[in-house]
């Protein structure tokens, strides 16, 4: 075997100039085509050879292959904040509810509104929505980008470890909370 280098390769060296747009789009994915039926004498199969297949007379058939195309739900309309707090007014322990007001004060942008729904999920609400509370929390987290807020967040999705009985992440998401310089 000879040895080789990255310059060899192309790997390294000058620069690459950037591709044409002749090039990126010859690089594009090409469109599949349709798939057809076919015999096994088509794939080059002789007769004893499908016969040793010891196959039934309805698969040695060709199959014929219907085009489906899946069905795309129609998006739902998500209900409005304002909607989702007077469903909570009304039954304080909807649970799914008070999940999509906490989704929906956090991409509204409203912070402290969205951390009050998670933490009553997270001290009042029944388990089994724990890993959905830690994922939405952990989403959150990396579109954040203010401290404080941060902080808070760490320190909510430590909470939500710990009901879990994830003991070492709530561990390591207070200590993270400690490690940050402290504002007043």
């Amino acid at each position: 075997m000879e040895p080789f280098s990255l310059e060899g390769l192309g790997l390294e060296g000058p620069e690459l100039p950037a591709p044409t747009p002749e090039e990126v789009t010859a690089g594009a994915p090409a469109v599949e085509e349709a798939l057809q039926p076919f015999s096994l004498e088509e794939l080059g199969l002789t007769q004893e050879e499908i016969a040793g297949l010891e196959l039934a007379p309805e698969e040695l058939a060709p199959v014929s292959v219907e085009e489906t195309v899946p069905e795309v739900a129609a998006p739902v309309a998500r209900p409005s904040v304002d909607e989702l707090r007077a469903r909570l007014a009304a039954q304080p322990e909807d649970e799914p509810s008070r999940l999509e007001l906490a989704r929906a004060c956090a991409e509204a942008g409203s912070f402290e509104d969205g951390v009050e729904q998670y933490r009553w999920l997270i001290k009042k609400g029944s388990q089994g929505l724990e890993e959905t509370i830690i994922a939405d929390l952990r989403a959150w987290i990396e579109q954040e980008k203010e401290e404080r807020r941060l902080q808070r967040l760490h320190r909510l999705l430590g909470d939500a470890y710990m009901k879990a009985g994830l003991y070492a992440q709530a561990v390591q998401e207070y200590a993270w909370v400690l490690s940050q310089p402290a504002r007043r």
